[in-house]
């Protein structure tokens, strides 16, 4: 007569269809539920996270431009003075290479937490130069992979649980071992 009851049961049948295709799904993830739980565990860091990327890159990006702007203006200048044969000492404008070595000193910060968080995949001619040799290529190449790692955030922040889980592979997946 219990038997009979649970057959009949309609909740019983919903709840086993809900646990088989649970199951499906974590199967055909390969995994990536460890990454949708931690995802959605900790959805208010990672935003902070993806931020503060996106601002120091974007503070990396515009103290370059700004340095090249002014070291243009600067040759533009001395080449005037030259011509007109005033001959000065050639000038070095120093504060934008402390601008910048504060950002990379940021950055690095920042480059710490997206290797926690398995964020952090530059291609592979990236260099991250110390802060004392905060060059403009170095600085380039970390500003261009902070946003796209905080692309990447923002991206998969966006998808759903459904389209995360059934993902075969996560794209950070691939380059960790990649590299291993």
């Amino acid at each position: 007569m219990i038997l009979d009851t649970l057959n009949n049961n309609l909740i019983t049948e919903i709840t086993l269809f809900i646990l088989l295709f649970v199951g499906v799904l974590l199967t055909f993830g390969n995994g990536n539920w460890r990454h949708v739980v931690h995802r959605y565990a900790s959805k208010p860091r990672l935003k902070r996270l993806s931020e503060d990327a996106k601002r120091v890159a974007e503070d990396i990006a515009n103290t370059i431009s700004q340095q090249n702007a002014r070291e243009y203006e600067q040759l533009n200048q001395e080449w005037h003075e030259r011509r007109e044969g005033i001959n000065r000492p050639m000038r070095r404008i120093t504060q934008d290479q402390r601008y910048l070595s504060k950002h990379m000193m940021e950055s690095h910060s920042v480059i710490q937490r997206l290797k926690q968080v398995g964020y952090w995949n530059p291609d592979k001619y990236f260099s991250e130069i110390g802060i004392a040799g905060a060059t403009g290529f170095a600085a380039e190449s970390t500003s261009k992979a902070l946003f796209s790692a905080s692309e990447q955030i923002r991206c998969d922040l966006e998808d759903g649980f459904l389209t995360i889980i059934t993902q075969p592979k996560l794209p950070q997946d691939d380059k960790s071992r990649a590299r291993s």
